[in-house]
């Protein structure tokens, strides 16, 4: 029978007086000592509650942290246990120190940094909006192990006493679980404490708004003729490429740079997934290219809404964000200009090339692939629903 307890090893006196706090592991009458980073003098420990007394600064937080710790070697003791293992003491101080937790909030930071880095703004700005959240929630030292299914539930309910709605939740949950998953690949945090098995998101999940108008809608935006040099001429470029190119982000058709353009085809990664695409250039996507590449010389951009002067991940994120709303905005007047009774945003053509394509009898798993949706599920929010008077006609076939 082994057996684990916190104490203040008096044994051993460090420079300052103040002697280490371990944790001791005893089996067969013996006995191994594990530092844990903490050190204080007697008349600051409790020996009978093995827990700093209220004379330790900041003793109700270091004590959280030596009672985790302690519950994580019996975590331990419970693991060997069951694989009915006899373990030696040498065992137990490796795999405990060889697992030693990381808290969700410094693995956060690590998430932000990282993606900084890689330019990835406004997923790290969005990333800390969620830690922001998490934080208010649990303003204290936090383990990946402690989020299971009934802190998630917690967590939601928190949210919904404020007034959030389901989306609201929805987000919050799937960057939680994003980081999840990654810590889990950097081998932060276990498999086994994944809290998402039982947690469903889909719950929060509610029917997307369709935002694809009719293939007679986008002939009216093809044929809409605005003056040379305007930001309508430039919206109006932006939303046909962006349709007749799969529906192409934003972001992806601004970052886009002249060597992108591989003979007859669009070779570029996406900026939200990294997945590559290659995608064969279209008599009307070529029209595009062939105006920019006469009116926006000398800029390694094809668009001409960055240039050579935007060097920082921050910079470029910042006139991306800009640009998109001048393009939804002009996106607008277009719309009242043609007659086109929809609000049409920079997702109208991405949703309206997928629904097109769907009722000309394309797939959904063919459309998820175009996309580069990681599910057909994904792709089905994007599908418009078939209009009220095609269903009707079908239900009506029971009365013949």
């Amino acid at each position: 029978m082994a057996t684990v307890n916190l104490i203040l090893y008096k044994s051993k006196k460090l420079k300052d007086e103040k002697h280490p706090v371990v944790l001791r592991i005893t089996k067969n009458r013996k006995r191994k000592y594990i530092t844990l980073g903490y050190a204080c003098t007697p008349d600051q420990w409790d020996e009978e509650r093995e827990e700093f007394n209220k004379t330790f600064p900041k003793y109700k937080q270091r004590n959280r942290v030596l009672t985790k710790e302690l519950f994580r070697a019996e975590d331990i003791l419970d693991e060997f246990l069951d694989d009915g293992k006899d373990f030696s003491l040498e065992e137990f101080r490796a795999k405990y120190v060889g697992v030693k937790p990381v808290d969700v909030f410094e693995y956060f930071d690590e998430v932000l940094e990282s993606l900084r880095k890689e330019g990835r703004i406004k997923t790290a700005d969005s990333y800390k909006g969620v830690k922001g959240a998490l934080k208010n929630f649990y303003n204290k030292p936090l383990l990946f192990n402690e989020i299971n299914y009934s802190f998630l539930v917690k967590f939601e309910q928190h949210h919904r006493r404020k007034g959030s709605k389901d989306t609201s939740i929805g987000v919050y949950m799937r960057t939680l679980r994003a980081i999840i998953n990654r810590a889990i690949k950097d081998k932060k945090c276990k498999e086994k404490d994944y809290p998402f098995k039982e947690y469903k998101i889909s719950k929060l999940s509610k029917v997307t708004k369709k935002r694809a108008i009719k293939a007679e809608d986008i002939e009216k935006i093809i044929n809409f003729k605005p003056d040379k040099n305007t930001k309508q001429l430039l919206s109006k470029h932006l939303f046909m490429f962006s349709f007749y190119n799969m529906g192409m982000n934003l972001k992806d058709m601004i970052l886009l740079k002249r060597e992108n353009i591989v003979k007859d085809r669009i070779e570029f990664n996406r900026s939200k997934t990294g997945k590559f695409f290659s995608i064969k250039v279209l008599p009307p996507v070529k029209k595009v290219l062939n105006f920019y590449r006469r009116y926006n010389r000398g800029n390694p951009y094809i668009f001409p809404i960055l240039d050579k002067s935007y060097t920082t991940p921050e910079s470029i994120q910042m006139r991306i964000e800009s640009a998109m709303k001048t393009y939804n905005k002009h996106l607008k007047i277009i719309a009242k200009e043609t007659g086109i009774e929809n609000h049409i945003t920079s997702y109208v053509a991405r949703h309206s090339w997928a629904t097109i394509l769907k009722r000309q009898g394309v797939s959904t798993s063919m459309i998820s692939e175009m996309m580069g949706h990681s599910t057909e599920s994904v792709t089905q929010s994007y599908l418009d629903s078939f209009e009220n008077e095609a269903l009707d006609k079908v239900n009506e076939l029971l009365l013949k």
